[in-house]
């Protein structure tokens, strides 16, 4: 059965407001007609009209904002005479406020070579431009959609061949998981609460955007099963979990090849429950040589982060078994609701399998999660 996409904040609009430098982040901005913009005051209700005499960048930035191609396709042609004479933060911006509207017209011609995306300078070195990757990079979830049904779908296998943004030999779905990891904390995750607050860190509304991307280029990337295992296999927690949230039923059951995994397993396949349980029996066992033999301080404690996060994992595989349904499900719930409200039905779906949640967890992963 295909995911369901993700339940995405309405609120998106505004919090993209706040990222611009013209952008008065204590009023609220609002579309007038063309070029013509107001902000409510925060008492009496008052609109005050800003945007009479614009510069052209602020006039490309609103018509971004609010995505309005009939706005930004003009002044790219009436302003510019051809793609290198065009700002390089348009194309930034673009993708920040997930511009789909304005982007559709790019691609589709409307803008001619004063700004041609597939043959953007910024993409020399590249065979195909890496639009996937930077809709990735960026959340931009609309754009993501467009190009995924407008025929880039092969995109999503596509390693990117310049080292622009540092996305160099990367797929899409490698930077999606980037922006998923971002902020999540792994300090100090050493017992079962743990996984709560893993869990909750994804499932928060500031994480739809990147979860809803993973999970569309996850429908596309032909070797999901092997990218799966190349996070499984160092022991990347917060990887493995988001992969598990947004396609858990395409991941599991996992068998990999005695050539994917290189541990020495019986048979020519070993169920990827069986490998991590046999990546920790090894590292047992140097640990336990250890005890006869002068090994650095540094290496052991490497050795002991990788077994706590091997561990980890299984417990992550088993709770998918038994609940995997029921977590994923929470992608659909309101992202706006309070985190105290996120947190105690998470905490009840975690009794259900038997992974009891301490008030104080619940507690503190509301007051202390930061990012």
């Amino acid at each position: 059965m295909e995911a369901q996409p993700i339940w995405l904040n309405n609120n998106e609009l505004e919090k993209g407001k706040s990222l611009t430098l013209f952008y008065n982040y204590y009023r609220i901005e609002e579309k007038i007609s063309t070029f013509e913009y107001g902000k409510h005051g925060e008492e009496h209700g008052e609109v005050q009209h800003v945007c009479r005499s614009l510069t052209l960048d602020e006039m490309i930035e609103r018509a971004l904002l609010h995505d309005d191609k009939d706005e930004f396709v003009p002044l790219i042609n009436e302003n510019y005479e051809s793609t290198k004479d065009v700002p390089g933060w348009i194309l930034e911006q673009m993708f920040a406020f997930d511009s789909s509207k304005c982007f559709a017209a790019v691609i589709n011609g409307e803008t001619g070579t004063k700004f041609c995306l597939r043959n953007h300078e910024s993409f020399s070195g590249c065979s195909r431009p890496p639009l996937l990757h930077l809709a990735a990079y960026f959340s931009s979830v609309g754009i993501t959609k467009w190009l995924l049904a407008n025929g880039d779908a092969e995109g999503a296998n596509y390693m990117c061949e310049s080292d622009f943004y540092h996305m160099k030999d990367m797929l899409p779905i490698d930077v999606a998981l980037l922006s998923v990891r971002s902020g999540i904390q792994l300090n100090g995750w050493t017992r079962q609460e743990s996984i709560f607050s893993l869990f909750f860190g994804l499932l928060r509304g500031e994480k739809r955007r990147s979860m809803e991307v993973l999970r569309l280029l996850a429908q596309h990337t032909n070797e999901i099963r092997e990218q799966f295992f190349k996070y499984t296999k160092p022991g990347k927690l917060v990887d493995v979990a988001a992969l598990l949230l947004v396609a858990h039923q395409k991941l599991m059951p996992l068998n990999v090849t005695k050539e994917m995994h290189g541990l020495p397993l019986a048979g020519e396949q070993s169920d990827i429950t069986k490998f991590v349980a046999c990546k920790i029996s090894r590292i047992d066992i140097l640990q336990k040589r250890s005890l006869y033999s002068d090994v650095d301080n540094e290496l052991l404690q490497e050795w002991k982060d990788m077994k706590a996060r091997m561990k980890m994992i299984l417990l992550l595989f088993k709770i998918f078994e038994n609940i995997g349904h029921s977590l994923s499900a929470f992608l659909q719930l309101d992202p706006d609701q309070e985190e105290a409200r996120l947190a105690a039905k998470l905490a009840w779906i975690f009794e259900q399998t038997g992974l009891h949640v301490k008030d104080r967890d619940i507690h503190g992963v509301c007051r202390f999660w930061y990012y």
